[in-house]
């Protein structure tokens, strides 16, 4: 029997954590799913670990990568090898809310198959085993096309929140495999280009804060130069559709990018493309250091 959504889970010496994620995957309200283990190369116990699980449940499936390829060679292995209508992610130091593939499943059938589901997450800490389902607090969360505001940088999410068709990969192609960071912002921002969003105020999914979590053994300077990228990409291919505030914000975003990854020349040719653009880059300074005197924010 076909399940109707595969859970992908890329793992890469997350041993530690492994075993928590799958529990949570496996212990649904609902059965109709199937969790596909993506292993990139892990030296420690972790294909093991799988492997023992499985024989308790057949809907645990792994695929092992022999030598490490990235999160994104995973991810797209698993989208590639899933068998179900439907797709969405977890990592493996996270963990699922009980509801999370029932409420999932229930707004992608109401999309008609057409659109993107996303939702907000629930910090857990490195020690915490579960996670509560809980309504989100955000203030601002767009549905539709959210291509403008995913640009402007008025909210942000990530990129493993979503849950879509498979079929949604067809038109858009998978994850870019030469990005160290951001490659989910890239995928989020390619698939806002052609299909609607619709969110989700129930946040089910824990996102684990530690001290190996790729936030933070990644530098801020290859953060901001692999963003950059991305975003330099997907303004300049769409700033005929955008109007002025939003391109201001979107520019303004960019170089604040240059600016942490430390490129300058960068930043100047850029600032050059359009009225908004130059003005963006003046203001970029000012902005950042207004910025770094607010505490960070959930958005």
């Amino acid at each position: 029997m076909v399940a109707q959504i595969t859970i992908v889970v890329p793992n890469c010496n997350r041993q530690n954590y492994l075993s928590l994620a799958l529990g949570s995957a496996l212990n649904q309200t609902v059965h109709d799913f199937e969790i596909l283990v993506v292993d990139d190369g892990s030296t420690d116990d972790s294909v093991s670990a799988v492997e023992r699980m499985q024989k308790s449940d057949s809907r645990l499936q792994i695929v092992v990568h022999e030598k490490n390829k990235g999160i994104s060679a995973a991810r797209n292995t698993g989208i590639q090898n899933c068998r179900s209508k439907y797709v969405t992610f977890l990592d493996s130091d996270d963990l699922f809310a009980r509801e999370r593939v029932e409420v999932l499943c229930s707004r992608l059938e109401a999309g008609e198959g057409r659109s993107v589901v996303y939702t907000d997450w629930v910090e857990v800490s490195a020690r915490e085993t579960q996670v509560q389902a809980e309504q989100s607090r955000a203030s601002f969360r767009p549905e539709g096309m959210i291509l403008p505001d995913l640009l402007a940088g008025r909210f942000r999410f990530t990129g493993g929140l979503i849950a879509l068709p498979k079929k949604c990969f067809d038109d858009i192609g998978l994850y870019d495999e030469s990005l160290r960071w951001a490659e989910d912002t890239d995928m989020v921002l390619r698939l806002s280009v052609k299909f609607p969003f619709l969110f989700e105020r129930f946040s089910t999914y824990g996102w684990r804060s530690h001290e190996a979590s790729s936030s933070s053994v990644i530098g801020k300077s290859l953060r901001c130069s692999e963003e950059s990228r991305v975003l330099e990409k997907h303004i300049l291919n769409n700033i005929q559709t955008l109007d002025s505030a939003t391109k201001r914000q979107a520019f303004s975003r960019l170089f604040g990018c240059y600016i942490g990854s430390g490129q300058w020349k960068r930043l100047v040719k850029m600032g050059l493309v359009d009225w908004e653009a130059f003005v963006s880059m003046l203001t970029v300074p000012l902005r950042m250091n207004r910025s770094s005197r607010r505490e960070p924010s959930r958005d």
